[in-house]
């Protein structure tokens, strides 16, 4: 399946598998605002909670990632992560620290468990890991509008997350299935170090952008629930949209473009609707691409691949959570944003160099620049 093929048998269960990453977020946003937030907790302790929560769900992706690739237990993960999501809105109301714990481990092993299937079934493609990735931003923001309401939902999101169980196994392929040959020749020294700086460079990008992004939604948040709204469902698209856009013109048009147009929407416009909201459309349309690029640097370890540009995701909206204003002026955002896209345009140029024998990959060519010969 290469860039620019039409829709696939192999889209449709990464569209399936985004449906279920949307509850397990659900769950999630719906058990920190409607029992942690509504617990008699002191605020300090909240806010702890819920740096452990987002510490297991996306830190603990890199420990679970690199378990799951040495196991090829991709699908025993996925569907553990999904059960651990339903139990934790059953233990909250009893057990609220309980509650936060398993539902942030359930999260990293199902993002993990799905997220390798994904990456290793999609090949050269994007479009696949936007797909799954995107439906995440709504499932969210679901959890947190119901949980914020105290809207009973709990038993709603737990009759779908057990029916998705049952229906995960059906979506992902046998664990031997799951990952990409393993018999790559070993890189040679100069590749090594092209391939260390092309993943330096992809992790710095994504850092960037997470502490970028909160800043956006940070703009927002207790201002406006509709725009609130709109940032989820632009994140979403933005997603899922950048893949398909990026198999068509190209990986690295498609991301540098996109960081570039979107800089001064989530800077100097942030705080106007129209801007915020499309700024996070359009912002958002490089993460599918950092997704792959990640698996193609770790081609024989799609979880660790999926973990560790998670594990940046947390590291740059750690200031966020503690509501540290790290981005006082609107410029400050826009340098970075451009700062971005200067680190993801010259990751994914090294990646077409980080061959196991020092060369070239003309394939990965090809995904970059759909026009080359």
């Amino acid at each position: 399946m290469e860039a620019g093929a039409p829709w696939s048998r192999t889209t449709s269960r990464a569209l399936a598998l985004g449906g279920v990453h949307a509850l397990v977020d659900c769950a999630s946003g719906y058990l920190i605002f409607r029992d942690l937030g509504t617990s008699a907790l002191g605020y300090p302790t909240i806010v702890t909670l819920v740096v452990l929560y987002n510490t297991l769900a996306f830190g603990g992706q890199v420990p679970v990632g690199a378990i799951t690739d040495r196991t090829r237990t991709y699908r025993g993960a996925a569907v553990l992560g999904a059960l651990l999501a339903a139990t934790s809105l059953v233990v909250a109301p009893w057990a609220v620290i309980a509650g936060i714990v398993v539902v942030g481990v359930g999260n990293a092993l199902f993002h993990v468990g799905a997220g390798a299937h994904v990456l290793a079934a999609s090949r050269n493609r994007s479009t696949e890991s936007g797909v799954f990735v995107g439906p995440g931003a709504v499932g969210l923001a679901a959890g947190i509008l119901m949980g914020g309401q105290r809207l009973e939902a709990r038993w709603f999101i737990v009759t779908l997350l057990v029916v998705a169980v049952f229906l995960l196994p059906r979506l992902i392929e046998p664990s031997a299935r799951s990952g990409q040959a393993s018999s790559l020749p070993r890189p040679r020294s100069r590749a090594l170090l092209i391939t260390l700086a092309c993943a330096s460079m992809l992790v710095g990008s994504v850092t960037v952008r997470a502490l970028v992004g909160g800043a956006v939604s940070g703009s927002w948040r207790g201002i406006s629930t509709e725009v609130m709204l709109l940032l989820a469902l632009a994140a979403c698209g933005g997603k899922m949209l950048g893949g398909f856009v990026s198999d068509r013109l190209g990986w690295a048009t498609t991301s540098v473009a996109a960081l570039l147009i979107s800089a001064p929407l989530v800077s100097a416009l942030v705080r106007t609707p129209v801007g915020a909201v499309l700024g996070m459309l359009i912002f958002q349309m490089t993460m599918p691409v950092t997704l792959k690029a990640m698996h193609h640097i770790l081609p024989t370890r799609p979880g660790l691949a999926f973990g560790i540009p998670c594990l940046a995701l947390l590291v740059g909206a750690l200031p966020g959570l503690y509501r540290v204003q790290l981005l006082p002026h609107w410029a400050h955002s826009l340098a970075l944003v451009v700062t971005s896209a200067v680190l993801v345009g010259w990751g994914l140029r090294l990646l077409v160099r980080a061959g196991a024998d020092g060369g070239p990959r003309p394939e990965l060519a090809r995904a970059l620049r759909p026009t080359a010969s």
